[in-house]
Order: structure tokens, then C-alpha cells, then sequence
């Protein structure tokens, strides 16, 4: 054995999906018909790349729609977040409606399941906003 040799030790880890962190809102909240807009923010991470990302709204009478935020066509980016904002006037919601929202993400390494899905959040229409 020569004295130039060394010894090398290599950790395999498994590929996790990817991660989601709700930033605004962070829990369930109540929106006023008079706001203009609903504003959302998410922070999406991955180890391995992320590869799209997607906002998924539901009310009680099922879809309202899926909104892809973004798309990447190389697997370089593993951190990224994203606002978006939901104008209520285009929904025709009234009071008592509640939205249901949760992000999913997909990463570039789809054949070990690498789908991230946040937790729900509920937002709830009012007339006039919360005190």
C-alpha cells in the first residue's frame, strides 16, 4: 500500500420530495368581498431540482382551479418562491363561501415519487372584514 493512498467514505442519501412552506397566509384566515385581492406566498425547496410547482383551489362544490406557477426546464433551481394573488370579483363568491388551498411541487426525479403537497389552508369569505 503506498503513502499517498487515502480512504474514502461515500453517504448515498435517498432522494426526499420536495418541500413547501406556506409564508403568507400561514394558517386559515377570512377575507372581505371589498379586498381586491387575496394576496399568497409559498417557498418550495428540493435536493435534487425542482421541476414545477402548482396552486390548487377548491370550494365546496369541488374544483375551482389548479394555477401552475412555475415550470423549469433545467433542474438547477432548488430553492424558489412564489406569490400570487386571488382576485375575488373573478370567482363570483359571496358570503359563507370557503376556499381550500394547498400547494403541490414536482421534482426532476419523478420515478421515486418526488411529489411535495403543503398542508391545506382555508380561507373564508366574509362581507366586511374580520376585527
Amino acid at each position: 500500500m503506498s503513502s499517498y493512498s487515502a480512504d474514502y467514505v461515500f453517504f448515498v442519501q435517498d432522494d426526499a420530495v420536495p418541500d413547501i412552506e406556506l409564508i403568507k397566509p400561514q394558517a386559515d384566515m377570512q377575507a372581505a368581498l371589498l379586498d381586491e385581492d387575496i394576496q399568497l406566498k409559498a417557498s418550495f425547496a428540493d435536493d435534487f431540482g425542482l421541476r414545477s410547482g402548482t396552486l390548487h383551489l377548491r370550494d365546496s362544490q369541488g374544483l375551482i382551479e389548479d394555477v401552475e406557477l412555475f415550470s423549469f426546464e433545467e433542474k438547477q433551481t432548488k430553492l424558489h418562491s412564489h406569490d400570487f394573488s386571488i382576485v375575488l370579483e373573478e370567482y363570483g363568491f359571496v358570503e359563507g363561501d370557503v376556499i381550500a388551498a394547498h400547494y403541490s411541487a414536482i421534482d426532476w426525479h419523478e420515478s421515486n415519487g418526488g411529489k411535495g403537497v403543503s398542508k391545506i389552508f382555508f380561507i373564508e369569505i366574509r362581507t366586511e372584514q374580520a376585527k
